[in-house]
C-alpha cells in the first residue's frame, strides 16, 4: 500500500499542479528500493545475479513499452500543448534510457535512477553491512553539494539508506495485493492520462483534472496488471 500511496502522491504534483509534491514520494521509492533490492540480491538472488536482471527487466520493461508507445502515439496524433514536458526528442528513450530532456514518459527519469542503482547494488555496493555504512557515510557527504534534480548522487542517500535499514534488521512490509501491482503501472500511466484527458475535455491542470483522471488511471492501470502477470508468469517459466 506504501508504493501506491506514493504513486498516487506523484499523481498529485503532476495533475494537480502542485509544484515539488511529488519529489517526497521519489524519496520514499528510493528509499524503498535500497532495501528491497539489497534484500533479495542478499538472499533470494545470491549467487544467481542474472536471474534478477531477468525478473527486473520483465517487470519494468514491458508495461514501460507500452506506455511509451501509446504516449508517442499521442504525441503525434494530437500533439499535447500545455504538457510540454512530453516531448520525442530522445527516441532512445525506448530502451529506458534518457535524461528527461524530451522523452513521452517525463517521470521516467525516476525509472533510470532506479535501474542505475540495480546495477550498483548488484555489483556489491550493499551486501555487507560494512560497505553500506560506508555507501551511506560517501551519500550524506554528497549530499551537501548542489548536483541537480536528476543527477544520481542526488539521490544516493535515499538507497543508502533503505540498505541500511536491511542491515540494521528493520522491517518494511513484503508488498503483496492489488496495491503493490498498481503502483507501478500508476506511475507510468498518470502523465499519458492526464494529457489525453486534459487536450480532450479542455481541463487544465487542477484538481478537477486530478479528480477526472485519477480513476481512468486507476482502471487502465488495472488491465496493465493483467499484462503484467503473464509476463510474470513467461519470465518464472
Amino acid at each position: 500500500m506504501i508504493r501506491l500511496v506514493l504513486a498516487i502522491i506523484v499523481c498529485v504534483g503532476h495533475l494537480a499542479a502542485i509544484q515539488g509534491l511529488g519529489i517526497y514520494a521519489v524519496y520514499g521509492f528510493f528509499l524503498l528500493s535500497g532495501y528491497g533490492i539489497t534484500l533479495v540480491i542478499t538472499e533470494k538472488y545470491k549467487g544467481n545475479i542474472l536471474a534478477f536482471y531477468w525478473r527486473r527487466i520483465a517487470k519494468l520493461y514491458p508495461l514501460y513499452l507500452i506506455n511509451w508507445v501509446l504516449s508517442v502515439g499521442l504525441l503525434r496524433v494530437i500533439g499535447i500543448g500545455g504538457w510540454h514536458a512530453m516531448q520525442i526528442q530522445e527516441p532512445w528513450s525506448i530502451l529506458m534510457i534518457d535524461r528527461s530532456w524530451g522523452s513521452p514518459i517525463p517521470q521516467a527519469w525516476a525509472i533510470i535512477i532506479e535501474l542505475l542503482f540495480y546495477v550498483l547494488m548488484s555489483f556489491g555496493i550493499s551486501t555487507s553491512s560494512r560497505r553500506t555504512f560506508a555507501w551511506l557515510g560517501c551519500s550524506l557527504i554528497l549530499s551537501t553539494a548542489d548536483w541537480g534534480y536528476y543527477h544520481p548522487f542526488t539521490y544516493s542517500v535515499w538507497f543508502a539508506t533503505g540498505a541500511a535499514a536491511y542491515w540494521m534488521k528493520i522491517k518494511i512490509p513484503k508488498e503483496s495485493g492489488m496495491a503493490a501491482e498498481l503502483s507501478y503501472p500508476v506511475f507510468l500511466s498518470h502523465y499519458l492520462i492526464g494529457a489525453l484527458i486534459s487536450s480532450a475535455f479542455g481541463i487544465s491542470r487542477g484538481w478537477p483534472l486530478f479528480l477526472v483522471a485519477m480513476p481512468v488511471v486507476i482502471a487502465f492501470s488495472w488491465i496493465l496488471t493483467r499484462i503484467d502477470r503473464k509476463v510474470a508468469v513467461y519470465a518464472a517459466g
